[in-house]
């Protein structure tokens, strides 16, 4: 089952009439939920985990970047990987490159792949 904090973030994406809710939420959600998340992502259901991430992207954060590096390196679901490979990419952090580089070599998947290099950039 998919935690309903993670759920609310998937349909203010969803629903243009929402305007944005996500990063709302992600403003106004404290280091204890990405700590939660954090959590989820290291022992959820793929489905929970594959949320997880698109959270932890969002919230942002030392934390969360490190779990996102984490779950790229290491998760055995290629769309937590992949996603977690967008969330990285949507940082903007420069100092990341290195990191993914060292990822995208040992990397396998074609979309992950392709989003390594689009967050390199």
């Amino acid at each position: 089952m998919v935690p309903s904090f993670i759920l609310a973030t998937e349909r203010a994406e969803c629903d243009p009439g929402l305007g944005g809710g996500e990063r709302g939420l992600g403003r106004v959600w404290s280091n204890e939920t990405a700590s939660r998340l954090i959590v989820v992502l290291e022992g959820g259901s793929e489905d929970v985990r594959k949320e997880a991430v698109l959270s932890l992207g969002r919230i942002g954060g030392s934390d969360a970047l490190a779990a996102l590096l984490a779950a790229l390196r290491s998760d055995p679901s290629l769309e937590v990987r992949w996603r977690a490979a967008i969330m990285i990419g949507r940082n903007g952090d420069e100092g990341i490159v290195l990191l993914l580089h060292g990822i995208l070599v040992a990397e396998t998947a074609p979309l992950v792949i392709e989003h390594l290099e689009r967050a390199k950039c």
